[in-house]
């Protein structure tokens, strides 16, 4: 009965408190819930910038695979036959090159592989498999000989828009007269595949031309410079299928140049900074938000407790006063944690960023449960914590009484005490003693949250600038991210005669001669540059060294990890499974 009144007073108090105040509780719990939903959305926004490539490869129908390219012993259009005929092919789309040479709109010549024209003659090809996303502009009409599309990453590179006209080299471009087409851009699409990707070549650009284009300029595409994107009918699990069933059909050495997981691998480290940085965002403005708002609670807590001590003569006890703190804490808290939700959905058409946005499926509003209701949770329960400290201060300091020195006056804290000793200078004293003196009523100061909101804001500020000064820096120095080189070139034979074209120009400062050859490492399958004559364009050693026996590799960190191994370890590596020795990892 006796904690039944003492829980009716409590009540009784704060429906009084509640309206008079009601104003003041609601500003705070606005600023409140507006600074944790912006911390919410930069939350979900991250989550929605992590997945938003790979749902948008299952909903633009993506590849699993593309196949292309075999040695002369192999005929190409029996062979593009038998695979689109093999078991475990579900759906297939060949693609054809029709041009390999453009003329820009600045009347640079593009040659391959930085300016195709490609094509499906079957319309299936980002119509049906590998569906193309418009970005700007629209889709071609597949009747229209003079409309194509351009990719994005290629119209970004060669300053391509809407409405630009590209010609194309049709028949020899080493032809005396070499005859031209022209089209016209419609559209700039997106398609899995096609995005960039950390650690990927980005050299190479493709037009998409109409079956009309082939038909009014008389191309017959060869069968050797087509290839056939292909999705399994158990997506990559059926990649191990697949290859066993080339190899069953006699095509071992046909070529399999891309597979979208490892594309996806590639493109999603790409994606990883901007929800990196997103995530940071989140961390930062709730930071800034508990430290700045922390202080408006803390000092809205000491106002409100004027009147403690005619509660306290009244009859209430300590811990009713202390309740009384936290209850309207909790008020607050639940009153924020309600506008968290709305504001975070409202500001989640902001997300997702960079690359990931153009790959969203589903642009605009966006709910996502988890951080939702982890966010107002958090944002209740952390108003509460940040009043806890306040509120059993002021119950304290009412229940105890005032203390000596002085009539009605309260004992300096150790710590102002012992930080004015510092000082000889009377005067240095009395003004740190003054200023970490909170006092009392409504004159009270939240000292203690006051330095603490300080400290935590400039940290977080000072930690903003360092990463937005990092990302900076990574962006501007690509040596930072692997790449040493300025520019990959393939050569076709005449090695000799094109490295001694290299050396002659005096606008390249050196060059690395290398190759590519598929290996396994135990038990995973991974493309080796096989490097030559020694030069600058080398990969980035970040860990052990550099190999130099004939018996040692070096690895990327991925494989490193896939394959289950370490520096200095022993594998079974290459297609012969020889044994090799790990040394470095970059």
């Amino acid at each position: 009965m006796k904690a039944g009144r003492c829980v009716s007073a409590v009540w009784m108090r704060l429906r009084s408190e509640l309206r008079s105040r009601w104003r003041s509780w609601l500003v705070l719990a606005l600023l409140i819930g507006l600074a944790g939903g912006a911390a919410v959305a930069a939350a979900a926004g991250a989550r929605r910038t992590e997945t938003a490539y790979p749902r948008f490869v299952q909903v633009q129908n993506g590849y699993d695979l593309i196949t292309g390219g075999s040695s002369g012993k192999i005929d190409p259009g029996r062979a593009l036959a038998k695979i689109e005929a093999l078991p475990e092919v579900a759906q297939w789309a060949r693609i054809d090159m029709v041009a390999s040479s453009a003329i820009l709109p600045s009347g640079r010549v593009a040659p391959a592989p930085e300016l195709m024209a490609i094509t499906d003659l079957m319309a299936r090809a980002g119509i049906r498999l590998n569906r193309f996303k418009v970005i700007s502009g629209r889709m071609v009409s597949l009747r229209a000989p003079g409309e194509a599309m351009v990719d994005f990453p290629t119209a970004d590179r060669e300053n391509l828009r809407v409405g630009s006209v590209v010609k194309f080299i049709v028949g020899s471009p080493d032809a005396s007269r070499p005859r031209l087409a022209a089209v016209r851009i419609v559209g700039i699409v997106a398609s899995p595949g096609q995005f960039p990707a950390v650690g990927a070549s980005s050299a190479s650009g493709s037009v998409y031309v109409t079956p009309a284009f082939v038909r009014s300029n008389g191309i017959r595409p060869s069968p050797a410079d087509a290839a056939l994107l292909i999705r399994l009918r158990h997506g990559a699990a059926g990649g191990g299928a697949f290859v066993r069933q080339m190899r069953a059909a006699g095509l071992g050495g046909f070529d399999i140049p891309e597979v979208q997981q490892v594309q996806t691998a590639g493109i999603q480290r790409s994606i990883r900074l901007e929800s990196q940085a997103l995530w940071a965002l989140s961390v930062l403005i709730g930071l800034a938000g508990f430290a700045i708002l922390g202080q408006s609670l803390a000092r809205q807590t000491y106002l409100d407790s004027a009147d403690l001590p005619a509660l306290w003569a009244l009859g209430f006890s300590r811990v009713q006063l202390f309740s009384l703190g936290m209850v309207r804490a909790a008020i607050i808290g639940t009153a924020s944690a309600c506008v968290v939700v709305p504001v975070a959905v409202l500001l989640s058409p902001l997300t997702p960023v960079g690359l990931a946005r153009i790959a969203e499926p589903d642009p605009g509003f966006a709910v996502d449960a988890w951080p939702l209701v982890l966010g107002a949770a958090l944002v209740a329960v952390l108003t509460v914590l940040a009043c806890a400290v306040p509120a059993g201060t002021a119950a304290r300091a009412v229940t105890t009484g005032p203390q000596r020195p002085g009539p009605g006056g309260r004992r300096s804290p150790a710590f102002s005490y012992g930080l004015s000793r510092a000082w000889r200078s009377p005067a240095a004293a009395i003004g740190v003693r003054m200023a970490l003196q909170p006092g009392r009523g409504r004159t009270a100061v939240p000292v203690r949250s006051a330095i603490f909101g300080a400290t935590l804001s400039v940290a977080a500020l000072m930690a903003s600038l360092v990463l937005a000064a990092s990302l900076g820096h990574l962006l501007i120095t690509p040596r930072l991210a692997g790449f040493t080189w300025d520019a990959f070139v393939s050569v076709e034979g005449g090695l000799p005669k094109a490295a001694a074209a290299l050396r002659a120009d005096p606008k390249i400062a050196g060059y690395s001669r290398g190759g590519f050859a598929g290996v396994r490492v135990g038990r995973v399958g991974a493309m080796a540059l096989v490097l030559g004559r020694p030069g600058p364009a080398r990969p980035v050693v970040t860990a052990g060294v550099a190999p130099a026996a004939g018996d040692e590799i070096a690895l990327g960190a991925s494989t490193i990890r896939a394959a289950h191994t370490a520096i200095g370890r022993t594998v079974a590596g290459w297609w012969e499974r020889s044994s090799c020795r790990l040394p470095p990892s970059w």
